[in-house]
């Protein structure tokens, strides 16, 4: 049999993904569970910027994380979004006072997920509005 791809075991993927990627941009990032946060968070002083999204295609989201750019990668398992709950964590561990972005891509469980994270955020008594970003046709 062919091997295709190097895996311990499919069940603690996205933990060892995420473990790694701590090891490999310590300077950059610390990984909480299967939050990915920006080290600049703490002095943050500005909009911050909270993204989800399933494993799987790394670097995506999380590759982005760092000074300047992505706050906190909320990380979900292979393909699968994270829990609204989680998220609803992490844009409330984002928030310093000057507002939070929710990025969500146009996946349907992540756009499912930011639904239900939107409705907690209300009920928090945080202001929260979707913004959609549409394709440009042409």
């Amino acid at each position: 049999m062919k091997m295709k791809k190097f895996l311990n075991d499919p069940n603690t993927l996205t933990d060892e993904l995420l473990q790694g990627y701590a090891l490999a941009a310590s300077d950059l990032i610390d990984v909480e569970g299967h939050l990915v946060i920006s080290k600049t968070l703490k002095d943050a002083d500005r909009v911050t910027i909270v993204t989800l999204g399933g494993s799987g295609h790394e670097p995506a989201q999380d590759g982005f994380v760092g000074d300047g750019m992505i706050d906190i990668q909320v990380v979900g398992d292979v393909f699968a979004a994270p829990s609204p709950q989680s998220v609803f964590e992490a844009v409330k561990m984002a928030d310093k006072g000057h507002g939070v972005l929710l990025l969500v891509l146009n996946h349907a469980g992540d756009m499912l997920c930011a639904n239900m994270v939107f409705r907690s955020i209300r009920r928090w008594s945080f202001v929260a509005n979707p913004l959609p970003v549409k394709r440009a046709s042409g």
